[in-house]
């Protein structure tokens, strides 16, 4: 398969439609699209999308993927 078939196999599934001065389809359409994902797949969107957004604000730092923080903390209640 060459480089042209693949991306018109990947874009047999897309769905296009254009909204002109209707929001609320525009929203309904949007509420549709995340509510057919996965929960797994919403996480990986919204962290491609945290990830792209980190680029475009600091475009001189290197990629990068701090992770969640380690830290142990204990309060201890005198």
């Amino acid at each position: 398969m060459d480089d042209a078939q693949a991306r018109r196999l990947a874009r047999a599934g897309w769905q296009t439609r254009i909204f002109r001065n209707d929001p609320e389809g525009e929203a309904d359409a949007d509420a549709r699209f995340w509510a057919r994902m996965s929960p797994a797949d919403r996480v990986l969107a919204a962290w491609a999308l945290s990830q792209e957004m980190h680029a475009l604000a600091h475009p001189d730092a290197p990629p990068a993927e701090p992770g969640l923080s380690r830290s142990i903390v204990r309060v201890i209640r005198k």
